[in-house]
This record gives structure tokens, C-alpha cells and sequence, in this order.
């Protein structure tokens, strides 16, 4: 069982307990796997497009089944493999043994070398849970390994990209234009040439009446960069809803390290169009997808796409818990002896460069104080996701005090 944690949480000098991570009952484990053996790819269908994962990971002792648990529920209709067009000479996916030799394991290969969707203008493998009706929260990790020998080759070429995915989840795809929306995950390189890291981008877009898609938000997280050469699991919850109750929330965790939160949004996820939705509808949690040019650049410099995944899990009734279990959406069963605890969230905390600022709006008045009491700064919030640059701040711990909630954050140099 999970040990009880009580935080002491320091709020306009006013000390608060608030306990935290107590129950997890409510969550259930719906599915599992670690690649291991019983576990194989069925060969794709008669157009070499879609195909399995099938049989049962025997190191697990139970929610193990590719088909009798993941597609055997309440939550899940089916679970698929798709390329969208090609063959084996521009893409595959494959179960081969760990690449870093770390352990005996399987894990799952992805390869992309040339563009192989059907227009080939861009190159796709994915694998989707394909959902029920009414699914409205949705819970997955995954640990992900992106190799050197492809993901520096992606740092030095010579294009600036906002479109490298690995994680894709639709609401009501096949419903009328305007009413079908998508949040996606992104690497990002924000310019051309070598670079010393990608970050992350996550965007919320709807369809229009001509097919093409709207933003409907935008994030950009460059504070936190993503890791290359070792695995990390990523942790993904969203809830459907709009601007007020939506959320979705994105951490990662490299192995033996702290976890980071990359997104906590607290926005729509659904279209401004659909104010009846049924739930999401397809999720490519594991997901390789980009443009041509970037593929040919990639593979100029003597590298093909890779990527490796391993460790798949699916949960309901499940939310996540942030670094320091301060979350009370965590669990949903969780005492809460303090309504005045603050929503706004700071992280990386500690931070020695940038901050994100989540949970505030557009027009708050931000101050910051630093552990005397003096102001440091002042400016006005421009958006529900602030990042912040504080790099030029002494080493300490500094208050930060949105409206009437304050937070702290402690800065190591």
C-alpha cells in the first residue's frame, strides 16, 4: 500500500495541513505490459495497413491479456497498430530486445526512414486505444527510449519543427465538421540549425466546416527539455470538458530521476462547437508522426527515425499525482481541511532558469517576494501558462503571490 504523506504547506504565512495521496482505491488497473513474451504482432491486413499486438506478457502476474483485458472492458472497444500506408522498406514496427542492454526485455521498435502515409507527404506509425462511449478521463504511461544516434541527427537539421508526435487523443472523430477536436503532443525545435535540446508543445485543435483545423490553444514548454538516450516514463490524464473543467496533464520521469510535470492545462479539451460531447474516442498513446521534409532531413544525416516504448499501462478512475503529491485532484477521496489552499502551481521546483506558472489567468497581478519580504518583481500574467525567466535571481526561496494565493518557489544556482 501507498504510505500516507502530510505536507506542511507554507500560504500567506498561515501554516496548513492537507493530507494527500491517501486512497487510491477508486483507481483500477484496466491493462499492462512490458512486451515480454507471450507477446507478438499480428501480420498487417491484406492493404499492409492495420495490425495486432496480441497474446499475454507472462512476467505480470495479471492484467496482462493484449485482447482478453485491454479490449475485453467497460472503457476500450479495440486496440489497433496502424502505418497508413508503405511498406517495410520505409517503416516498421517491430519487438526487439532492449537497445540498451540494461535488462533481457522486449520493448517495441519504431522505424521510419521514408514517408509512407498514403499522399507521402508525411511518414506514421501508430498504436490507438479505440474507446467506449462516454469515456470522459483517460489514464496512460508509457516509458519511451529516443536514441542518439536519430534524436541528435533531429537537433542539428537545418528546420525549426512544431510537429514530431508521439501522442495524439481525439474526441468525437467521427462526428460532423466543427464538432471533432484533438489534443496533441509535440517535440519542439524552435529554431533551425543545431541545437542543444528539443522541448514540448501541446495544442487543442478543432475541425471547420472546410476540414481544416482551428488552434484553440497553444503551449509551449521550454523549460524542461526532453530527455534523449535513456528511458523516461511519460504519464499522461485528461478530462474532457471546456475552458472551465477541462484538463490535461503531462509528466515524465527518467529512470532513477524526479518526476517533472511537462503540462498541467486547465482548458478546454473539446470543440467550442460541441457542447454535448460523448467522451473521447481514440487515443494514440504511442505514436511516431511527422512531415517529409523532416524525415529527409533526419535521414541526410545517416539516421533513420527511431524510437523505442515499453511499459504500457492503462488505468481508470485514475488522476495523477504531481511531484510533491499537492495535487488534491490526485485522489478524488483525499481530505481537504483547507479550501484556501492555492491552484496555482510552480514548477520545476527547485528551478535555476525558467519557471511555468500554471492555474493563473490573463490579466492576474503577479508579485514576487524574495524570503526578506522584499518585492523582486511585478508584471501582469498574459496567459493560463506562464513561463518565466528567473535565471537572473539569487539562489533562495522566493513567494510568489498571484491575487490573493501565494506559492513559493526555491531557486538553486
Amino acid at each position: 500500500m501507498r504510505k500516507t504523506k502530510i505536507i506542511l504547506l507554507i500560504l500567506t504565512n498561515v501554516f496548513i495541513f492537507k493530507l494527500v495521496c491517501a486512497q487510491e482505491s477508486e483507481a483500477k488497473l484496466i491493462f499492462r505490459s512490458g512486451f515480454e513474451p507471450k507477446t507478438r504482432l499480428t501480420k498487417p491486413d491484406a492493404e499492409g495497413d492495420w495490425f495486432d499486438i496480441k497474446g499475454i506478457d507472462e512476467s505480470l502476474p495479471d492484467k496482462n491479456n493484449w485482447i482478453g483485458d485491454l479490449e475485453n472492458n467497460d472503457h476500450i472497444r479495440a486496440f489497433k497498430v496502424r502505418y497508413g500506408g508503405g511498406d517495410d522498406s520505409m517503416r516498421y514496427a517491430r519487438l526487439i530486445n532492449d537497445p540498451t542492454g540494461n535488462n533481457a526485455g522486449k520493448v517495441l521498435k519504431y522505424y521510419i526512414k521514408e514517408a509512407n502515409s498514403n499522399d507521402y507527404g508525411r511518414g506514421r506509425i501508430q498504436a490507438a486505444l479505440y474507446l467506449q462511449d462516454n469515456v470522459k478521463e483517460v489514464y496512460s504511461k508509457v516509458r519511451v527510449f529516443l536514441p542518439n544516434y536519430t534524436w541528435a541527427k533531429v537537433k542539428d537539421i537545418d528546420m525549426s519543427f512544431t510537429w514530431l508526435m508521439p501522442m495524439e487523443l481525439w474526441t468525437d472523430i467521427n462526428k460532423s465538421e466543427g464538432k471533432r477536436s484533438r489534443i496533441s503532443l509535440n517535440y519542439y525545435k524552435n529554431e533551425k540549425g543545431p541545437v542543444d535540446n528539443l522541448f514540448w508543445r501541446l495544442t487543442a485543435s478543432h475541425t471547420n466546416g472546410g476540414g481544416k483545423y482551428i488552434t484553440d490553444w497553444n503551449i509551449n514548454n521550454t523549460a524542461i527539455p526532453v530527455p534523449l538516450n535513456q528511458w523516461v516514463t511519460y504519464e499522461y490524464y485528461a478530462k474532457q470538458g471546456d475552458k472551465d473543467n477541462g484538463r490535461f496533464y503531462m509528466s515524465i520521469q527518467p529512470d532513477g530521476e524526479d518526476k517533472q510535470v511537462v503540462f498541467d492545462v486547465h482548458n478546454a479539451t473539446q470543440s467550442p462547437n460541441n457542447d454535448y460531447p460523448s467522451g473521447f474516442d481514440s487515443w494514440a498513446t504511442m505514436k511516431l508522426y511527422t512531415n517529409k521534409e523532416l524525415i529527409e532531413q533526419v535521414e541526410a544525416k545517416g539516421a533513420p527515425l527511431v524510437m523505442f516504448w515499453d511499459d504500457f499501462e492503462v488505468w481508470s478512475n485514475k488522476t495523477p499525482c504531481d511531484p510533491n503529491c499537492e495535487d488534491s485532484s490526485d485522489i478524488k477521496n483525499s481530505i481537504n481541511v483547507a479550501n484556501t489552499i492555492a491552484k496555482i502551481k510552480l514548477y520545476p521546483n527547485p528551478t535555476k532558469n525558467d519557471v511555468i506558472i500554471s492555474g493563473s489567468k490573463r490579466g492576474d497581478a503577479l508579485k514576487i517576494y524574495d524570503s526578506t519580504g522584499r518585492k523582486v518583481m511585478q508584471k501582469i500574467i498574459t496567459s493560463g501558462y506562464e513561463v518565466l525567466d528567473i535565471s537572473k535571481f539569487n539562489e533562495g526561496l522566493y513567494i510568489f503571490k498571484i491575487n490573493n494565493e501565494t506559492v513559493t518557489l526555491i531557486i538553486k544556482n
